[in-house]
């Protein structure tokens, strides 16, 4: 490794203080009672209605291609949406 790459990593690194990066590392919080139960039932529902949407495919095929996007949909918003939106609402409040 040359110098100019470990001062690179250094730097990158360096930066930031060991409280900092502590504090970084941080379990957050958490949302409130209300406030998962308001975003797991719709979500919940909304995956299960798409697991039986899908078991009706020999009925009519579209219903397939339908009951995976609901599966997806609810996948998404669990897994990308929300902690997304809870980590915009963090830094707001900082």
């Amino acid at each position: 490794m040359n110098a100019y790459a470990a001062s690179d990593v250094r730097g990158a690194e360096g930066s930031h203080t060991v409280d900092e990066r502590r504090e970084a590392n941080q379990t957050g919080e958490g949302n409130s009672l209300g406030s998962s139960l308001a975003m797991f039932i719709p979500l919940f529902l909304l995956f299960t209605a798409g697991l039986w949407v899908l078991s009706l495919y020999t009925v009519w095929n579209w219903y397939f291609i339908i009951g995976l996007a609901m599966c997806l949909v609810a996948l998404y918003i669990t897994f990308a949406v929300i902690p997304r939106h809870k980590n915009d609402s963090e830094e707001l409040l900082d």
